[in-house]
């Protein structure tokens, strides 16, 4: 991951392993999240919305894989 250059992807600053706890400390990425605007905005997206949105989902994915990642699924803790 620590080789990973691309706008859309958080950059890699460390890795915590401590006491069973395993982690990696990403760059923060400001902006509206999708969950926000729908949830709190009560965003409607248009087809063309929804269409670039996916596009630019497929391309990071896409940037992902060329570069040996695998993208999962997983719980996200943030601690402030």
């Amino acid at each position: 991951m620590s080789k990973l250059t691309h706008s859309a992807i958080p950059e890699l600053l460390g890795v915590i392993n401590e006491e069973g706890l395993y982690g990696f400390v990403l760059e923060l990425k400001l902006g509206t999240t999708i969950k926000d605007m729908l949830f709190k905005q009560r965003h409607i997206f248009t087809n063309n919305e929804i269409y670039m949105i996916g596009s630019q989902l497929i391309n990071i994915i896409r940037y992902l894989k060329q570069n040996s990642i695998i993208h999962r699924d997983a719980h996200v803790f943030c601690y402030q």
